[in-house]
């Protein structure tokens, strides 16, 4: 599996213009492809565009079209602070993505694969919904 470190760094050796890239990190975390791929399938299937970000529907209808079921969960961790809800998944294992303001974190078997991740930088981002990826 692709590591957050990873990924980052051959985003910033071959895209090195791009940015906003979240969306093709998760997808490359979920799905355990390469960056390249991730970031392709976005462009290509999805409507990604150059250093700008995606939306909630286009990556999770990515993720979908990969092969995996995703899940919108219980509101009642919306409004939490990333940093609380990073500690709450982290707990329960599986993946998920956490959606914040123009922004997704990937929390995979209870690790958080992003720059928001506890163990780098804690961030007080509200979370504003909650996917649950699993097989179809």
């Amino acid at each position: 599996m692709q590591r957050y470190k990873e990924l980052v760094e051959v985003a910033h050796k071959y895209y090195p213009r791009d940015r906003g890239f979240c969306t093709v990190i998760a997808l490359a975390v979920v799905t355990g492809w390469a960056f390249g791929k991730a970031r392709s399938v976005m462009y290509n299937n999805h409507g990604r565009t150059d250093r700008r970000g995606s939306t909630v529907s286009k990556l999770n209808a990515a993720i979908e079209a990969a092969g995996y079921k995703v899940t919108q969960v219980n509101k009642a961790s919306y409004g939490k602070t990333l940093t609380t809800v990073q500690r709450d998944l982290g707990k329960i294992g599986g993946t998920w993505l956490v959606y914040s303001a123009r922004h997704v974190t990937t929390i995979k078997d209870g690790k958080c694969e992003d720059w928001a991740s506890n163990d780098y930088k804690p961030s007080r981002y509200k979370v504003e919904s909650i996917y649950h990826v699993g097989v179809a």
